[in-house]
């Protein structure tokens, strides 16, 4: 059994850490966190504690690096600590499991986290993310609404009421939603930037997705005056600039943020506006280059670029989409192309009347994501 001592003094110095400037204390607190768990792997709350500032650095960054050291910091929590008084150690394995793409598997974890503790809300939100991406929708849906129920008007609440709202067609909902998100993280005592960023982006796309440019573009640059050079916030400006048949500085702000972070969809998405341009040679660099991260990450089982590779917008995919009541522009112009394509021309031309009635700019450039 470990000294209480030694436990004690690792809440101090945790603690302690707080009061270092903001600009020093994710660096001091990851540092500290990394050596703890080194010298002891069995400090299951340590080892939580570095899962979720390595998932925190993964979407602050954009480097899948972090994710893969979250896996181990989770498995080994989950592994040294017991289930009943570890949730935390399960929650965090959750999340390792949905940022994984392997969703059936973050079901499962939430399951038995829900039952070792059922009066926690944490599990319902990630079952309900990991339902959403599963295609149980009904069940989803029900794990949501608890979790609307426990935490009402919550960040964590209102944003997946917003994921969901888009799903079933609700764009004023999922507006409403993502703006309740935005408005109760502004009010938060201690600013959280990088939540404030993201839910600014989470907007600004739903702006983007109905046509509504300048305001997308002010959400964009709100993300970006919150933290700057947002990785997520610049690769989204660089999908409006070309939208906008900005071009030039498409290109300079994808280039950019692949300077940082060789994400394989950033490449690929560089590859297709170079498609839309007309330029297939430079195209076939960012795409082949794309096609070599997605294969690789495929070979070593990794999950997370499957539907990628699987394509975006197969027939099985988008009859389930459509049936859903989705309303996407993009969705219901490749709809459109589909049934152009299999000879059904009046069909082809419905979908194209119901993109444009949700985003007149339906067939300017897009990132499929």
């Amino acid at each position: 059994m470990r000294p209480v001592c030694s436990v004690r003094l690792f809440w101090i110095l945790l603690f302690a850490l707080v009061l270092v400037p903001r600009a020093q204390c994710s660096d001091a607190a990851l540092s500290f966190l990394e050596n703890r768990v080194r010298s002891d792997p069995d400090d299951f709350v340590a080892q939580n504690q570095l899962a979720a500032r390595y998932l925190d650095l993964l979407r602050s960054t954009g480097d899948d690096a972090y994710l893969a050291k979250a896996r181990r910091a989770a498995a080994a929590s989950v592994a040294s600590g017991v289930p009943e008084l570890n949730n935390a150690g399960l929650a965090a394995l959750a999340r390792v499991q949905l940022a994984s793409h392997q969703f059936a598997l973050a079901c499962n974890t939430a399951r038995e986290l829900r039952r070792l503790a059922p009066r926690k809300s944490v599990s319902f939100g990630i079952l309900g993310d990991a339902l959403l991406e599963l295609g149980d929708y009904d069940e989803a849906a029900a794990a949501f609404d608890q979790l609307a129920k426990v935490e009402p008007g919550s960040i964590d609440s209102e944003t997946r009421l917003a994921r969901f709202a888009l799903v079933r067609g609700q764009l004023d909902r999922a507006r409403q939603h993502f703006s309740n998100a935005l408005r109760s993280t502004k009010d938060l005592t201690l600013p959280m930037p990088q939540v404030l960023a993201w839910c600014c982006v989470q907007l600004g796309q739903l702006y983007f997705n109905r046509g509504d440019w300048e305001n997308a573009n002010k959400q964009y640059q709100a993300a970006l005056a919150a933290v700057p050079d947002y990785w997520s916030a610049l690769e989204h400006l660089a999908e409006l600039r070309a939208a906008q048949q900005k071009y030039l500085e498409a290109i300079t702000l994808y280039e950019k943020v692949i300077g940082r972070i060789a994400r394989p969809e950033l490449c690929q998405a560089l590859g297709d506006l170079y498609i839309f341009m007309g330029k297939s040679s430079e195209a076939k660099t960012w795409h082949d280059r794309a096609a070599t991260i997605y294969l690789k990450a495929a070979e070593q089982g990794e999950a997370l670029y499957y539907h990628h590779l699987a394509g975006f917008y197969s027939d099985s995919v988008m009859k389930k989409a459509l049936a859903l009541g989705t309303k996407d522009s993009h969705l219901f112009f490749h709809a459109s192309m589909i049934a152009t394509a299999n000879g059904d021309v009046a069909e082809g031309k419905a979908f194209l009347r119901r993109a444009a009635e949700v985003n007149p700019h339906y067939n300017d450039f897009h990132v499929h994501r």
